[in-house]
């Protein structure tokens, strides 16, 4: 049996200055078979991924954080502050069961960075996700999405 999890992404956008948010890499915390207890699949911005409880991984490399390219356009001031901001949870669902992701951490140290005009900004986005027992989450392709503002100062 296996699990396979994507996060589709909306974004929010912010400003008194022209800005871009896209995607480059959806969320997916891979293929595993659940167990008969609780586990959890975590993960980090940079895509290591880690198994805690009974949960087995299947196969290797199919699992990767969010990543977004943030832009600001040309002709804005420098050292512009941002700040990223979403719901840290959200539930993701398949045939009518449901799993709770945590997301977070990203990429950014208290989800602030520094840009300035023209400058292209990776944002990575990790998460942790829980999983029930094997028969509240059976085997399907399990489906969110999550809002992701970012505001500059």
């Amino acid at each position: 049996m296996k699990l396979l999890f994507f996060l589709s992404f909306l974004f929010l956008l912010n400003s008194a200055f022209s800005q871009e948010l896209s995607i480059t890499q959806n969320f997916s915390f891979g293929t595993f078979a659940p167990s008969f207890g609780t586990s959890t699949v975590t993960i980090d911005p940079y895509g290591t991924r880690t198994i805690s409880g009974g949960a087995i991984p299947i196969g290797y490399f199919n699992y990767f954080p969010a990543i977004f390219m943030y832009t600001t356009k040309k002709g804005k001031p420098k050292n512009i502050v941002a700040h990223i901001i979403y719901d840290p949870n959200i539930n993701i669902s398949s045939n009518g069961h449901s799993m709770t992701v945590k997301l977070g951490p990203t990429n950014k140290i208290n989800d602030t960075f520094i840009t300035s005009s023209n400058q292209i900004t990776e944002i990575r986005i990790g998460g942790r996700l829980t999983i029930n027992n094997i028969t509240s989450n059976p085997s399907g392709n399990y489906l969110g999405t999550f809002t992701i503002t970012v505001i500059q100062e």
